[in-house]
């Protein structure tokens, strides 16, 4: 990822959600995104105080609708076009821990498993011409 000065960044989440889950949906798909592009994660930057802020994700990210069929499509469209692709699932969901949602993982195949979100990064064409006719997350 390193590199791509044009990157682009997206969530895509299921409308049909509560608004609390879907809160958490865009909260998870973040945080699991920072870790896997730390290129793209600004300095810690001190106010005028002296005051440190921890760096921020150094992109705008929008967040579009998109019902899980379609967020199913684009996330195979994506990791064809090697995008990074970061999902959040049902199973991750409903799981007490970690390594219950691994076990479930694991024993599912993709057509079994249900989208709740996802985040797609790299570069903007791509991402663009993938999410381009999705409207905004309202």
């Amino acid at each position: 990822m390193s590199g791509i000065h044009n990157a682009r960044c997206v969530m895509l989440i299921d409308p049909g959600l509560p608004p609390g889950v879907r809160a958490n949906t865009a909260a998870l798909l973040g945080a699991s995104l920072g870790r896997h592009v730390l290129d793209f994660i600004g300095p810690d930057i001190p106010d005028g105080g002296g005051s440190i802020h921890l760096g921020l994700f150094d992109r705008a990210i929008t967040i579009l609708a998109a019902p899980p069929e379609r967020i199913r499509e684009l996330r195979k469209a994506a990791k064809e076009a090697q995008l990074t692709v970061v999902d959040f699932t049902t199973l991750a969901q409903t799981a007490k821990t970690y390594d219950e949602y691994r076990t479930s993982l694991a024993s599912s195949n993709d057509s079994e498993v249900s989208y709740l979100g996802i985040a797609l990064l790299g570069d903007g064409q791509t991402v663009r011409s993938l999410t381009g006719s999705l409207a905004l997350l309202r």
